[in-house]
């Protein structure tokens, strides 16, 4: 008997129909999807997590795009927005397909929750009060599930100057949220392009490099960084235990 649950988490896909060229000329954001989904072992997973920013600007045919580029993943492909998306255009666009909008996942002893921190015309993050209600009734509700709590800004800052203008607007809300309930065992995300992981009040907090291009960390301008395309994958053990190990793939030059 499976004693874990395990998944792969991608995130800040950029995809453009037609595919563009990233800022500092290296690839195609399109070719290093590529790249990172031939190295994923789908046999060994349930389910995908994309963590948002899945196209680079928001267009049916960007979100077609990616839809062909993915159809071929066997397993569910669970997605949340982020700044560069349309939520009602990205559910309409990915119709039929094997991207799926929930906002919960249950496995027990599990439950895995997915976020919108995307305020629009901005970059950086906001839950607001609809989302946080919604945060907090559902772990009232599921107090005996393990919880994995998923959105695509940082919550947290990073040390990136520049980067840190972007976090969760309203950080402090979120936590007061989360600190009153220990089923939490940890929260991931992406936006950062770049490896991040700190604990706090014993929860596991984890952001996740780019399938494209990264950013330098610790940088105090926008900084591309040399390390390739990269996903996370992830184990959910049934004492609330979290395993995860970036992979990091050859690049495509």
């Amino acid at each position: 008997m499976k004693s874990c649950i395990d998944f792969i988490q991608i995130t800040d896909l950029h995809i453009d129909d037609p595919p563009r060229a990233l800022k500092d000329g290296r690839d195609t954001t399109e070719n290093h999807l590529k790249q990172v989904l031939t190295n994923i072992p789908f046999d060994e997973v349930e389910f995908l997590i994309c963590t948002g920013d899945l196209v680079a600007k928001p267009s049916a045919a960007a979100y077609k795009r990616l839809v062909s580029l993915l159809k071929d993943v066997p397993q569910p492909i669970y997605c949340l927005p982020g700044n560069h998306d349309d939520l009602p255009l990205a559910i309409e666009s990915t119709q039929g397909s094997n991207l799926n909008w929930n906002k919960t996942l249950i496995q027990a002893p599990w439950l895995i929750i997915f976020l919108d921190s995307h305020e629009p015309d901005t970059v950086h993050g906001r839950l607001g009060e609809t989302e946080l209600a919604f945060l907090e009734i559902t772990l009232q509700q599921n107090p005996t599930l393990h919880t994995l709590i998923c959105l695509h800004h940082h919550p947290v800052p990073i040390s990136s100057e520049w980067l840190d203008q972007h976090i969760v607007r309203d950080q402090q809300s979120f936590f007061n949220v989360i600190d009153n309930y220990p089923q939490v065992r940890g929260i991931i995300w992406g936006h950062i392009h770049q490896a991040f992981e700190v604990q706090r009040n014993g929860k596991r907090l984890l952001g996740t490099p780019s399938t494209c291009t990264q950013f330098a960390p610790h940088s105090t301008h926008f900084t591309v960084d040399t390390r390739p395309p990269a996903y996370r994958s992830l184990s959910l053990y049934p004492d609330g235990k979290i395993a995860t190990e970036l992979v990091w793939c050859k690049s495509t030059n």
